[in-house]
């Protein structure tokens, strides 16, 4: 196959995935059937056919796309070359694992929903995608403490938070919404880099109390302060 018939090939193929996952997306895979995805596309059934081997062989390859980008995203942070600090790797991770979920979303709602039907090899390939992305982010976040960039108190509950904290976008994630994906990518950011730094709470209260506090507060701290001390 030459190259471009195989670019012509591929850009068939994901039409297919689109108009499939659309369809699990709003009807779920056990009521989609091959010929609403070829209505959907206004093609015949052999179009179809041609592109993938069944319904099933369909819904493997969206999931598969979700659970590898993952697993990419995250060892690109933890392993490829050395661009910036932990805390600078960690914040781009953060930004493209965040796009790229809102852009995939519907695949990868479709991925949690659906991925009971895919035969047992096939969940077994996905597993292992997920246990590279958390051990690739586990390295990530393993450097930043030992850099001094970080401070956990407890790597797995962190490493699952922040994980969950952008994975699931995309189930709220409205694209009519008040913030753009680059805004909530930025405001992620945020997130997770506060959630891994060295929290605001060990900093040492204040010996002397500024003007503008309250009568009730001026009196309180001081009395706080002693409980701490």
């Amino acid at each position: 196959m030459t190259s471009a018939r195989k670019a012509a090939f591929e850009f068939k193929k994901d039409l297919v995935l689109k108009a499939a996952a659309e369809s699990f997306f709003r009807k779920g895979f056990s009521k989609t059937r091959i010929d609403d995805i070829a209505a959907a596309l206004n093609v015949t059934k052999p179009f179809i056919y041609y592109h993938f081997s069944n319904k099933l062989e369909i819904l493997e390859e969206i999931c598969g796309r979700t659970s590898v980008f993952a697993a990419n995203l995250a060892e690109k942070a933890a392993d490829g070359p050395a661009t910036g600090s932990p805390a600078e790797r960690l914040r781009v991770f953060v930004r493209n694992f965040a796009l790229t979920v809102i852009e995939e979303r519907m695949f990868l709602a479709i991925y949690f929903r659906e991925s009971k039907h895919l035969p047992k090899r096939t969940q077994d390939r996905f597993r292992n995608d997920r246990l590279r992305f958390h051990a690739a982010l586990s390295r990530l976040l393993a450097s930043g403490c030992e850099s001094g960039d970080f401070v956990i108190a407890d790597m797995s509950v962190t490493e699952q938070t922040v994980t969950g904290m952008i994975t699931w976008i995309f189930n709220w994630y409205q694209a009519d919404g008040k913030r753009s994906p680059e805004e909530i990518a930025g405001i992620l950011e945020q997130l997770v880099l506060s959630a891994v730094s060295a929290p605001a709470v060990g900093k040492a209260l204040p010996k002397t109390l500024p003007k503008t506090l309250p009568k009730t507060l001026s009196k309180t701290l001081p009395k706080v302060r002693r409980k701490i001390a």
